[in-house]
């Protein structure tokens, strides 16, 4: 059997022990996808924004909402409440003032749940979940 130098020996040692205390990959909290569709009163939202929070976290995460009202999130396991806002849009203020940025106010999307705090919306990630439908009023 052949014997391995003390330099390769020193090396591999070296490798090993940023493997061990490293690890091969990014390490973090778990993740889950969350995708589904938003609709008003049945109509899809296809503009906007859906927005998750969990404040005893301090975590969350975000989606464009996009054709058909759908969305797609990543979030850690735990309760999130919920805030759907419509696209934003930039208000000409006049020569003398820059421009600001407002909600558009034609959405559609009633502005109780422009907010999480007052959109009543809520969701538990346990897991992956797949086409979980927000209809708001």
């Amino acid at each position: 059997m052949r014997s391995i130098s003390p330099r390769r020996q020193a090396i591999l040692a070296c490798v090993v022990g940023l493997v061990s205390t490293f690890g091969c990959g990014p390490s973090g909290p778990e993740t889950f996808s969350v995708s589904g569709t938003v609709t008003v009163n049945g109509k899809p939202i296809e503009k906007g924004r859906i927005s998750f929070e969990n404040s005893a976290k301090g975590t969350g995460g975000s989606s464009e909402l996009k054709s058909g009202g759908s969305y797609t999130a990543q979030l850690q396991k735990g309760d999130y409440r919920i805030s759907v806002t419509p696209p934003v849009v930039l208000q000409d203020n006049g020569p003398e003032t820059s421009q600001s940025e407002e909600y558009a106010k034609d959405s559609g999307i009633n502005n109780k749940y422009w907010s999480a705090e007052t959109s009543g919306l809520t969701l538990t990630v346990n897991n992956h979940i797949k086409d979980h439908k927000f209809n708001l009023e």
